[in-house]
C-alpha cells in the first residue's frame, strides 16, 4: 500500500470498536475504502453495513448491497420517502445548534442502536481532504471549516448517544497538503486501484438524495427545505424557552 492508504490502515487499525459496529455505506469509494478496512481489522460477524434509500432514479443502495456483498458483511436498506423524511425533519429540529434539512443520518443512527452497536464509522472527510466536491473553494474551506456534512452526524450522534469514527479526519492533513492541489481525489482512488471491487463502485456516485424528483411541487427543493427547517427549528427554540 502507498502512503494514504498506509495512513488510513493505522487510523482504522488503532480505533478499537468495543463491540459490534456500524459502517454507513453507499456506492462510492469513501464508504467502501472505510469497510474494507474494518474488515481488514475486525471480525466481519461483527460488522453492520446501513444505507438509506429514497427509492428514486440513480438510487445507489443496489450498489451498496453488492459491495456489503463482496466483503461478506451484513447489510440493511433503510427505505424512506419524502414524507417520513419531512415528518423527520420537524420532529427533530430541537437537536441541532441551527437548522438544518439534511438530517436523514438519524435513521442510520437509530438503526445502529437497534442492532446492538457501539460505534458508527462513515467516509466523511475524504471529499474536504481530496478535493472531491465540484463546487467548494477549497483554500478557504482549509482556513476555515474542514468539513460540510460531518456536524450534522456529530449532533445526531451526541444526542443518540452513540459514538461516531469519521477515520478520514484523522489522516496527517499537513503531510498531504504539501502536494495538494485540488481536485486531487484522484490520488485517493489510485491508493486503492488494486484493492477495491471498482466493478462495483460508482465511478461518478449520483447524488445521495434527489430532491427534486422527491420533492417535484418545489420549485427549489433545497432553499423550501432549508425554510422549513428553519421554521421548525425556531419553532423548537420557543418551546424551550418556555420551559
Amino acid at each position: 500500500m502507498n502512503e494514504i492508504a498506509l495512513a488510513l490502515d493505522h487510523v482504522i487499525a488503532n480505533r478499537h470498536p468495543p463491540g459490534k459496529l456500524a459502517v454507513y455505506l453507499s456506492s462510492g469509494v469513501d464508504s467502501t475504502i472505510i469497510l474494507h478496512h474494518l474488515c481488514k481489522h475486525f471480525g466481519r460477524e461483527y460488522i453492520e453495513a446501513l444505507t438509506v434509500s429514497f427509492g428514486v432514479d440513480n438510487d445507489e443502495y443496489f450498489r451498496a448491497s453488492e459491495i456489503a456483498q463482496h466483503y461478506r458483511v451484513r447489510h440493511t436498506t433503510l427505505i424512506h420517502n419524502s414524507e417520513s423524511f419531512l415528518e423527520l425533519l420537524f420532529k427533530y429540529q430541537h437537536i441541532f445548534s441551527r437548522p438544518r434539512f439534511n438530517i436523514w443520518p438519524i435513521w442510520l443512527a437509530k438503526e445502529a442502536l437497534a442492532r446492538g452497536c457501539k460505534v458508527a464509522f462513515l467516509g466523511e472527510g475524504a471529499d474536504e481532504l481530496f478535493g472531491g466536491y465540484s463546487d467548494r473553494d477549497y483554500w478557504q474551506g482549509w482556513a476555515g471549516q474542514l468539513v460540510y456534512v460531518q456536524p450534522v452526524y456529530e449532533e445526531i450522534h451526541k444526542h443518540f448517544n452513540l459514538p461516531l469514527e469519521c477515520p478520514f479526519m484523522h489522516l496527517p492533513r499537513q503531510r498531504f497538503l504539501n502536494y495538494f492541489t485540488p481536485p486531487l481525489k484522484f490520488l485517493l482512488k489510485e491508493s486503492y486501484r488494486a484493492l477495491l471491487p471498482w466493478h462495483l463502485i460508482h465511478s461518478q456516485p449520483p447524488a445521495f438524495c434527489n430532491y427534486a424528483q422527491m420533492f417535484p411541487d418545489f420549485a427549489n427543493p433545497r432553499k423550501q427545505l432549508n425554510l422549513l427547517a428553519t421554521e421548525a427549528w425556531l419553532e423548537a427554540q420557543k418551546g424551550e424557552e418556555a420551559e
